[in-house]
């Protein structure tokens, strides 16, 4: 009987003691940090595909660059996703792109040194091959843009000066979206706002408490936000004869992936929510 008593007494305490442990995992992870497992390139180069990132979630006090998981949609549908990016846009801030250089409030800010953008090379009658990468310290993978000697690389800053100063690269220019050229797959997703992936904007940056004045242009701009995160009904035709004053009921945030010309962000699904918003990185776990 006592023995009896005794395993009882420590199959309960292993039981208490697993249960404790599941509590305070569910609170760790639920309050103070997760992770999250990447995969995509939209980060690179410090963030690759397959990394594992701790996630700080305690602190919501963000700034600018900043890297965060956040979770978003995408426009006209209810396909949600979680997304790497950095923070390049705060509450109440006007964000710009102008040729691929960001402006904040009308101000040249300066870019993170890891982004990398996409380049069309011209060579010396050289071909650019894995050897030819390897040779330069290039980790990228090329495509070819004709016959004619011409490639497509994305490189960092420090990539790119080392191949202008190589005496086998005729031309290397940055690929560049010609102002006033629509992308339909860029939010706001409607031809009365003709931005691209380099000439975006500007745009406020809805701010919590902020009365915004919507007319039958504007509508187009923040529509996406009031039916996915304000919960608003906006009816257009009635905007058409009045336009109607809203209170942001939100803080919002523009992230960008450091994979500039190859990622997806901001500049595809939108401001984000703060309370989209999963933690900030704050440590990595390489798995390949």
């Amino acid at each position: 009987m006592v023995k009896k008593i005794i395993s009882y007494a420590k199959t309960l305490k292993w039981f208490i003691s697993g249960f404790v442990a599941l509590i305070i995992f569910i609170c760790i992870k639920s309050f103070l940090f997760d992770l999250y497992f990447i995969y995509t390139d939209d980060m690179r180069p410090f963030y690759d595909s397959g990394n594992i990132v701790l996630l700080r979630k305690i602190n919501k006090n963000y700034k600018i660059s900043d890297v965060v998981a956040c979770e978003h949609f995408f426009s006209d549908t209810t396909i949600s996703a979680v997304s790497l990016g950095r923070l390049m846009a705060l509450p109440g801030d006007i964000f710009e792109i102008k040729n691929k250089k960001i402006f904040i409030n009308s101000k040249l800010i300066n870019d993170s040194e890891l982004v990398l953008y996409n380049y069309l090379i011209t060579t010396q009658q050289t071909i650019i091959d894995s050897t030819f990468l390897k040779e330069n310290n290039i980790p990228s993978k090329f495509v070819t843009i004709s016959n004619n000697f011409e490639y497509g690389l994305t490189l960092g800053a420090q990539e790119f000066f080392n191949l202008k100063q190589n005496k086998l690269i005729k031309n290397i220019e940055v690929k560049n979206e010609k102002e006033a050229i629509w992308d339909e797959n860029i939010y706001p997703n409607n031809a009365n706002y003709s931005w691209n992936l380099d000439n975006y904007g500007p745009l406020k940056i809805p701010k919590k408490g902020d009365s915004l004045r919507i007319d039958s242009t504007s509508y187009y701009l923040y529509k996406f936000i009031f039916d996915k995160y304000e919960a608003t009904n906006l009816i257009l035709d009635s905007i058409k004869q009045k336009p109607k004053t809203v209170v942001i009921q939100n803080n919002y945030y523009i992230i960008l992936s450091d994979n500039r010309d190859n990622g997806c962000d901001s500049r595809n699904f939108g401001p984000i929510p703060q309370n989209a918003i999963k933690g900030i990185a704050i440590w990595k776990l390489k798995t390949k």
